[in-house]
C-alpha cells in the first residue's frame, strides 16, 4: 500500500492451513504490530470421472468459496486429485475437462463442506456428455 494508504490489506497462507485476510489499520506511529492465527484447513480427496465412471486424467479442479477460487490443480492418470489446507465451511469444486476432452464433456460442480483438520473423501465429480 503507499505511505498515504489508511489501512492495508493482509493475506496469509501457510500449507495444510486455511488461509487468512485482515484489513490492518495504519496507526500514528511507524509499526502496527498485527497478529494473525491461522486455523488448521481441511483436505478434500476425490475423483474426476466421465459419465461412464471411468477416470479422467489431466482434468481441472477449482476449489472455490464464494467467487474466490482457493485452489486449482489437476487430476492425476487416474483421475484422482488432493487438497489441503481448505478452511473451513462450505466450498464449491469444479471440474473442467482437459483440452483433449473439451468436445465430449461438460464442466461439472458440487457443494461439499470441509472440516478443520479432517478429510472429506470418496468426492465423485462425474462429467456429463455434451
Amino acid at each position: 500500500a503507499a505511505l498515504g494508504e489508511p489501512s492495508v490489506t493482509v493475506d496469509v497462507q501457510a500449507p495444510a492451513f486455511g488461509g487468512a485476510r485482515r484489513v490492518v489499520e495504519r496507526g500514528d506511529g511507524d509499526r502496527t504490530d498485527v497478529l494473525i492465527e491461522l486455523g488448521q484447513g481441511g483436505t478434500i480427496e476425490g475423483v474426476v470421472t466421465d459419465w461412464r465412471g471411468d477416470p479422467v486424467a489431466g482434468a481441472t479442479v477449482v476449489v472455490r468459496v464464494g467467487d474466490e477460487a482457493l485452489e486449482e490443480l489437476h487430476t492425476s492418470a487416474r483421475g484422482r486429485f488432493t487438497v489441503h489446507g481448505i478452511p473451513e465451511g462450505d466450498v464449491v469444486l469444479e471440474a473442467l475437462p482437459p483440452g483433449d476432452r473439451e468436445h465430449d464433456l461438460a464442466a461439472v460442480s458440487q457443494r461439499t463442506d470441509v472440516l478443520r483438520g479432517r478429510t472429506t473423501r470418496d468426492i465423485d465429480l462425474r462429467f456429463e456428455r455434451r
